[in-house]
């Protein structure tokens, strides 16, 4: 019955804030009540440390975040609690689709408020692995030494090569007879999105002071932000607000990159413009259109060109930073 009733609230705040744009109406508190009265009574009882209650918790969470609630992190110091009691993240491996959820909603706790992850998850190599016994290079888009002259932290450039190597296998799939790896294809998404995310968190959280190398604090935000773009809803219908990564974004572009960093400033500003929407960020195709001038950039080929040197996944993000070229070039 919990989960139902959470099911009804969360339909009732979603709907509230599509038709309204109001999140709390009665409906919806009504319901998250009685969710939070059932949930109080597992916790007393034998199941309070079992996997559907770590999911109802974990469910009261995201509905908070919804209402933009403090309380949310109220249960979310419960639910680590409750897992350190289950003996820690090893004991959920029998419940890969649970441990993935969790996963998904420490990053974006910790992307919302800036913070650390609390289980941190890295399967990069058992990805690697996996792909390379079937005969996929996860390397395959990266010539010798690509990306590890830039100055910037080996361990960010780590997280690069990963994220580059992600993007030729999406701009470049292999044959589909080729990429039946065994698991479901969403779950090896789930793996990569999660593990990069979590390592891209630790490397440097949003609320700590940006790095002070200018092209390693362009890197870390444009990597995030990118990641964001395979999970997250970036458009004018996400209903939680990520203020960190904003903030972040604009402190970064707000310093200029040295002249020779043409194609990483180009990179980072057409994936703000993912982030952000262009009807309300005319600053944004300002900063472009500049730097269009400067690189003698006339064509949406060449920008492209440019801007795929880095992250960018074109059946993804094509539509829309063809839109933004069009605004940017018109003008």
């Amino acid at each position: 019955r919990a989960a139902s009733y959470y099911s009804l609230a969360l339909m009732a705040s979603t709907n509230a804030f599509f038709i309204s744009g109001g999140i709390s109406s009665r409906k919806a508190l009504s319901y998250l009540s009685n969710t939070l009265s059932l949930v109080n009574r597992r916790m007393q009882g034998e199941e309070a440390l079992s996997d559907s209650t770590l999911c109802m918790v974990m469910m009261l969470i995201l509905q908070e975040q919804i209402r933009h609630e403090e309380t949310s992190q109220i249960h979310y110091e419960g639910l680590r609690r409750m897992i350190k009691l289950r003996g820690g993240l090893s004991q959920l491996e029998s419940c890969p689709t649970l441990l993935l959820k969790m996963s998904q909603m420490d990053i974006l706790y910790a992307l919302r408020y800036g913070k650390p992850v609390l289980f941190f998850r890295d399967h990069m190599s058992e990805v690697r692995s996996t792909l390379q016994s079937i005969g996929v290079n996860f390397y395959s888009g990266l010539t010798s030494g690509q990306h590890q002259q830039d100055g910037i932290n080996t361990d960010l450039q780590d997280i690069l090569a990963d994220v580059m190597s992600i993007t030729t296998l999406f701009n470049n799939p292999p044959t589909r007879l080729t990429l039946d790896i065994g698991r479901p294809a969403k779950t090896q998404h789930l793996l990569i999105v999660t593990s990069i995310c979590c390592r891209l968190i630790r490397f440097r959280q949003l609320q700590s002071p940006k790095p002070e190398c200018k092209r390693e604090a362009a890197y870390h935000i444009g990597l995030i932000t990118f990641m964001t773009t395979l999970f997250l809803q970036w458009d004018d219908r996400r209903i939680q607000e990520y203020d960190s990564i904003s903030r972040r974004l604009m402190k970064v572009l707000d310093e200029e990159l040295d002249a020779h960093d043409g194609d990483l400033l180009l990179w980072l500003l057409f994936i703000t413009s993912l982030w952000f929407s262009t009807t309300s960020s005319h600053w944004l195709i300002l900063r472009i259109r500049i730097l269009r001038v400067q690189l003698d950039i006339d064509n949406w080929p060449r920008v492209r060109d440019s801007i795929c040197k880095l992250p960018w996944i074109n059946v993804l993000h094509e539509q829309t930073g063809r839109a933004v070229w069009d605004l940017v070039y018109q003008g």
